[in-house]
């Protein structure tokens, strides 16, 4: 289902760009003064459960995954080849933490709202196309009144946290007028309560990381054209060989389930989740170019570093991923490549550190494979050398570990990573 959804956004995406890049060059892109667009976004979510009386120095992390869209409004100042400017956002959907569904009835948390206040900093890789990061302060909700805490008559109301946001992401003129985005954020928000005979008994902290593609209308109130586009030269060709690094952030979620052959599934009993990880990796690949289409294919490697927490140990570990996709893609006026990549890949996991060797239960270091889902943009900034942001979704297949020889234990790893890569064009 998850994988449907993610093929009609793009299936979207792709009628647009065609559509409005086809307009061609205009004097000039907007970049200065008001706008405001929509977006919609999917995202992995982790709650820190620690207890208040007997503080834990490795809290467990209940995972969460889901959808999102929003609308967002800024304004933005040019200063040669740099923008700043200021941004308030809105997001409504629904991301539930999962925590024994059938026997407590609910989700051991929900969020179904967020908004935030950010400032963001870009560089222009021409005048079509910038790189950001951002930083703000974001506020939503963190909903306890349902599953666990109400099934032990716990008070845990539906209360309103508040924290910090970071980000990064691309964004590039199609139009004038109009822009695409693509970004990631991180948002760590501060902690929630349930209660016991009106004391705190327990908090929850949770942390969200999403991706998003956005699409902003530029009118040029209180700025006014401020990058010339009729002058933009066609700039290099996106054909020939190429390679690359990248760094970025990685989250890691793990619904995970009794086997159904052992023990009446809780549907599902836990998710487990990472904290987000610095990541490092590595690509090369092969491009061919049809007028304003680019399509190619692309192997890479990656080295996450995922861990995720329970209580005094560590979980779950992830430390490398390699894998091969194709990339389809269309140029836009200013030479900056949009496109979407459908692959195969290869992860490591430890399990270990629950499962641990001599016990009766085996199987606990595994690799395994699954499909792979990306969004990205792609602009020259020399005549061989490119920058690009993207965002992958990677969601790996079922695996059992095992106990006393029978399957016990089903682990299903999804991660989801965006990145900043530099790419030198071979041609």
């Amino acid at each position: 289902m998850r994988f449907v959804m993610h093929g009609v956004v793009l299936a979207a995406v792709g009628f647009l760009i065609p559509a409005i890049a086809s307009a061609g060059p205009a004097p000039a892109y907007q970049w200065s003064g008001l706008y405001g667009g929509a977006q919609a976004g999917y995202g992995l979510g982790a709650s820190a459960e620690n207890s208040v009386s007997s503080l834990i120095s490795n809290p467990w992390r209940y995972g969460s995954e889901g959808g999102s869209a929003g609308l967002f409004a800024g304004y933005n100042q040019v200063f040669g080849n740099w923008v700043g400017g200021a941004e308030v956002e809105a997001n409504w959907g629904n991301l539930p933490g999962h925590y024994y569904d059938t026997s407590y009835g609910g989700p051991l948390y929900t969020q179904d709202w967020s908004t935030a206040e950010r400032l963001r900093l870009g560089y222009l890789a021409n005048p079509s196309t910038l790189f950001y990061g951002s930083i703000g302060l974001a506020q939503g909700n963190m909903d306890l009144s349902d599953g666990y805490w109400a099934y032990y008559n716990y008070g845990a109301p539906n209360q309103t946290v508040s924290g910090v946001q970071f980000g990064a992401g691309v964004e590039s003129f199609v139009t004038p007028n109009l822009s695409l985005r693509l970004e990631g954020t991180y948002t760590q928000y501060g902690k929630a309560y349930s209660y016991s005979d009106g004391s705190p008994y327990d908090s929850e902290q949770l942390d969200t990381f999403a991706a998003r593609v956005g699409i902003a209308y530029h009118p040029g109130w209180l700025g006014g054209p401020t990058t010339a586009a009729a002058n933009v030269p066609v700039g290099p060709s996106w054909a020939g060989m190429y390679v690359g690094g990248k760094v970025g952030a990685t989250m890691l979620n793990d619904p995970e389930d009794n086997n159904p052959d052992y023990e009446t599934p809780y549907d599902p009993a836990f998710s487990y989740a990472s904290k987000v990880s610095a990541s490092v990796g590595t690509y090369a690949g092969y491009n061919w170019q049809m007028g304003n289409i680019v399509a190619g294919i692309e192997a890479g490697a990656d080295l996450p570093n995922v861990v995720s927490p329970y209580s005094t140990y560590d979980y779950i570990k992830h430390d490398w991923s390699a894998g091969v996709r194709g990339r389809l893609g269309i140029v836009t006026a200013g030479n900056t490549l949009l496109y979407a990549s459908l692959g195969w890949t290869v992860g490591h996991f430890d399990y270990s550190g629950g499962f641990p060797s001599g016990s009766s239960y085996s199987d606990a270091v595994f690799t395994d494979s699954g499909l792979q889902i990306g969004l990205g943009a792609e602009a020259f900034l020399t005549s061989r050398l490119s920058m690009r942001f993207e965002t992958i979704y990677t969601q790996y297949g079922t695996h059992d570990i095992l106990y006393e020889g029978d399957p016990y234990w089903n682990v299903s790893p999804r991660t989801l990573e965006a990145s900043v890569g530099l790419t030198y064009h071979l041609k």
